[in-house]
């Protein structure tokens, strides 16, 4: 959907050790996410988001390249340009330590059928006890997964689709190896590791939806959060 409506999209190779379980490999092509000075340029759609439908008219005029991560176990996280103009450089997800340096920007799907806006706005709530949560970065593909990776954008991604959705492994095994070795925590809902050994599709128990942090504490918090806005809301 994001690159028939102009907005992100990524093509994307994992490796995954079908014993283990481990991701080993991930790839994320992101043709419409620009890359400048060893960095990702931000964007905006006009409410805060990256998401811009001007993205590829942008990256084009701009002479911008598109951005690539490619992470291996182990290894650590690299990004540089699609176009191979610059050399990649390594990342490590640079997360806020302190609310006080910045509130901790949050992702979710793009489309509201892909993931339940209003319970992702509850949870963002608890973390800030009440307070008013800053707005959410709406994005689509596994762009989200690089965004995290690169810290200072975004500290947290939560994803709730609908009860009898089955989430695909393709969708999410390259950037778990993405922010991972960056230093971030992929899991399910309940704080679980992912199971992506068992077939094309995760296991139906994922405690409501998948949910990442661009290190492990704002992940533990994360986990905590939809505890309590689960309970409160009777998800």
């Amino acid at each position: 959907r994001g690159f028939v409506g102009r907005r992100q999209y990524a093509v994307c190779l994992g490796y995954v050790d079908a014993k283990t379980g481990d991701v080993l490999l991930g790839v994320l092509g992101c043709p419409n996410l620009p890359f400048r000075g060893g960095d990702v340029m931000r964007l905006s759609d006009g409410q805060g988001g990256l998401d811009s439908v001007l993205a590829a008219e942008a990256r084009s005029e701009q002479g911008v390249a598109g951005s690539v991560f490619f992470a291996a176990k182990g290894k650590g996280t690299y990004v540089g340009p699609l176009d191979g103009s610059a050399p990649f450089v390594a990342i490590g997800a640079k997360a806020r330590q302190s609310e006080e340096d910045a509130p901790p920007a949050f992702m979710e799907s793009y489309d509201a059928r892909h993931s339940d806006h209003s319970f992702s706005g509850v949870v963002a709530s608890t973390i800030f006890d009440g307070k008013s949560a800053p707005p959410p970065l709406r994005v689509d593909s596994q762009c989200k997964y690089g965004l995290l990776a690169m810290g200072g954008i975004a500290d947290i991604y939560m994803r709730f689709p609908p009860s009898k959705y089955r989430e695909k492994i393709w969708d999410h095994v390259a950037g778990i190896c993405v922010v991972e070795e960056a230093g971030g925590v992929v899991s399910d809902a309940k704080g679980r590791k992912l199971r992506v050994n068992e077939g094309r599709f995760l296991p139906e128990d994922l405690g409501g939806g998948i949910c990442a942090g661009s290190s492990q504490s704002w992940h533990g918090r994360l986990v905590d959060a939809i505890a309590v806005a689960a309970a409160a809301t009777q998800k």
